[in-house]
C-alpha cells in the first residue's frame, strides 16, 4: 500500500487492481494510531526486550559478512593467480553477494535504533510522544515486521469507515 490523498482525509491504498487487495485502501490517521496503540501494548508485554535479545544476535550476522566479504577477497585473488576461470569466478562471486545482501538485510532488522534501543515499557508512552516522525518511523521499522489491511466489506458498513477487525499488525519477533 501506498499514501494517497483521498477527499475524506489521507489515506493508504493498494495500486493493484488484482490479487488479495482489490484495490483496497484505509483511511491513514486511524491506522496509524491503531498501530501505534497496538505497538505500545506489544511494548508493555515484552516486545523490546525479546527484539533486543534477538538483536543480540547480530554479532552473529556480522561475523558472517565479515566471511562472505573475505571470501570474495579470496575469490578474487584464486582469478588473479589463474587457479579458476572468469566464469567460475563470476559464479562463486554472484553467490556470495547474494548471500551478502540477505546477511546485510537481516543485520538492518537486527539493528536497533538508538531511541528504540534507549526505551523501555515504562518511558515508551512519553518517549513515542515526542519522537520526530523519522524516529516513530524507525522504531516502527525496527519491530514490525507488517501491517496487512484486508480488503473492506463494503455492504453492511459504509464506505470511509475504519474497521479495526481489517487490519493484522505482525511484529519482529
Amino acid at each position: 500500500m501506498v499514501a494517497a490523498p483521498r477527499p475524506s482525509g489521507r489515506a493508504y491504498a493498494c495500486l493493484a487492481a488484482n490479487g488479495d487487495c482489490n484495490g483496497s485502501s484505509v483511511l491513514a490517521v486511524p491506522l496509524e494510531d491503531l498501530v501505534a496503540h497496538r505497538l505500545e501494548a506489544a511494548v508493555a508485554g515484552g516486545l523490546l526486550e525479546r527484539v533486543r535479545r534477538n538483536a543480540g544476535s547480530g554479532r552473529v550476522v556480522t561475523g558472517l559478512i565479515v566471511a562472505e566479504e573475505r571470501r570474495l577477497v579470496s575469490y578474487a585473488t584464486m582469478l588473479d593467480a589463474g587457479e579458476i576461470s572468469r566464469p567460475q569466478w563470476q559464479a562463486m562471486r554472484d553467490g556470495a553477494e547474494h548471500r551478502l545482501d540477505g546477511l546485510r538485510r537481516e543485520l538492518e532488522v537486527r539493528s536497533l535504533p538508538a531511541a528504540v534501543a534507549a526505551a523501555d515499557a515504562d518511558t515508551w508512552p512519553g518517549l513515542w510522544g515526542a519522537w520526530s516522525f523519522e524516529q516513530k518511523r524507525a522504531a516502527v521499522r525496527a519491530l514490525v515486521e507488517s501491517v496487512k489491511v484486508v480488503s473492506a466489506n463494503r455492504r453492511p458498513a459504509p464506505r470511509n469507515r475504519f474497521d479495526p477487525k481489517r487490519v493484522t499488525v505482525t511484529w519482529r519477533v
